[in-house]
C-alpha cells in the first residue's frame, strides 16, 4: 500500500514537472517568434532552465531531466 502512494505522488511530481517544461518551452518557441524547425531545442532550453533554477534554490524541485 505504502509503495502504491509514494508511486502516485511520484508520477504526479513528473507530471508537474514535465507541465512546467512544457509551459517554459511554448513561451521560448513564442518569443523565438513560433519557428517551424526543431522543437527539441524549446524544450532543451526550458530543461536547462530548470535546472539552472535547481542549482540557485536546491531542495525546491526535482531534477529536471526529459524522459
Amino acid at each position: 500500500m505504502a509503495d502504491e502512494i509514494v508511486e502516485e505522488i511520484d508520477e504526479g511530481m513528473d507530471e508537474r514537472l514535465e507541465k512546467r517544461i512544457r509551459d517554459i518551452a511554448y513561451s521560448l518557441w513564442e518569443k523565438a517568434g513560433k519557428p517551424n524547425n526543431n522543437p527539441d531545442e524549446f524544450w532543451y532550453q526550458a530543461v536547462l532552465q530548470l535546472e539552472r533554477e535547481d542549482r540557485e534554490t536546491p531542495n525546491k524541485r526535482p531534477q529536471a531531466t526529459r524522459g
